[in-house]
């Protein structure tokens, strides 16, 4: 009489499943995942107007600031003029168009001399003051 003995499998854990799983979880953690924009670190308290028409275009630029104290930043880097002029003279080479990439931000209390000051230097470098939109805070 030949008896059949059950034999014992081995434990294991379904790799492929868990595997399956892990990738879902990764794209969908991908996918609904905001990264952070990366902000000025300069508090610039934007002049406000009732009488502009404001722009909707949120694009990315770099922006040109100008503190109250009227310390010159580029792209969140404090600059002077002779180096925001430096900084402008390479963008001019590189034929960056100043309307696609630059922005000015300057303080409501920012000194009026200071702001003509990097107006010029926008100007020497080929980039008119038309073609640099300004932030301004509509009330």
């Amino acid at each position: 009489m030949q008896i059949y003995t059950r034999k014992n499998r081995k434990q294991e854990v379904p790799l492929i499943p868990m595997i399956d799983i892990l990738a879902i979880l990764l794209i969908f953690f991908i996918v609904t995942t905001t990264f952070k924009k990366k902000k000025s670190r300069l508090a610039i308290d934007l002049p406000e107007t009732t009488s502009l028409v404001s722009s909707e275009d949120t694009s990315e630029r770099t922006a040109i600031a100008i503190s109250p104290e009227g310390a010159i930043f580029f792209a969140d880097e404090e600059v002077g003029l002779d180096g925001l002029e430096k900084k402008l003279s390479e963008l001019a080479a590189s034929g960056v168009d100043g309307r696609d990439r630059l922005e000015l931000k300057a303080d409501a209390a920012a000194p009026l001399g200071r702001l003509v000051e990097v107006w010029d230097v926008l100007t020497r470098n080929g980039f008119p003051i038309k073609d640099v939109p300004a932030r301004i805070r509509k009330q």
